[in-house]
């Protein structure tokens, strides 16, 4: 029979089932097949051998939420467990974006814009051309860049409009 050394840099409860032999020697099969672990938890098992599922769910962090997504029985119960309305649950089952669009009630500018690969195609679809959107918010489409007040009203920056002195950004006042 051969010894069994243990070495550890702190102490440990090592315990064996076995029995005694004639000569005072615990005996016993320490063979995988012959433990029958307690309290543990067996790849082979899948996590069948949990005595308290919602519990498990818990310890590892499952919100209320969370655990009902798990647990729900179906995907319109999964829906309902995130809040997903009417809208949201065609969104999820959509086929196509186009299909998706459709539940949300996008309109065909609505779509156009979701789909938008830039923003001047964002812009096109809701029928704004850069100049309109800077000249509405008082900015020019290309800021001047002035060395002052009275550089910038010869430049043709109307009081109150945006311009720029290098890399700062100034409003005329005078």
């Amino acid at each position: 029979m051969a010894d069994i050394t243990f070495t550890t840099a702190t102490p440990f409860l090592f315990t064996v089932s076995g029995e005694l032999n004639s000569a005072g020697e615990v005996v016993c099969d320490l063979r995988p097949s012959a433990l029958t672990p307690t309290g543990v938890l067996l790849a082979e098992n899948n996590l069948d051998d949990l005595d308290d599922a919602s519990a498990a769910l818990t310890n590892l962090g499952g919100t209320a939420t969370g655990v009902a997504v798990f647990t729900a029985a179906n995907t319109p119960a999964a829906q309902a467990a995130i809040g997903a309305g009417s809208a949201g649950s065609a969104v999820f089952i959509a086929a196509t974006t186009a299909d998706a669009q459709t539940a949300i009630g996008a309109t065909g500018t609505g779509q156009a814009l979701l789909t938008a690969a830039d923003a001047t195609a964002a812009r096109t679809a809701i029928g704004a051309a850069a100049t309109t959107l800077a000249n509405a918010a008082g900015v020019s489409a290309a800021l001047g860049n002035f060395a002052d007040d009275a550089a910038a009203a010869t430049g043709g920056v109307a009081v109150g409009a945006l311009y720029r002195n290098g890399s700062v950004l100034m409003v005329r006042v005078a």
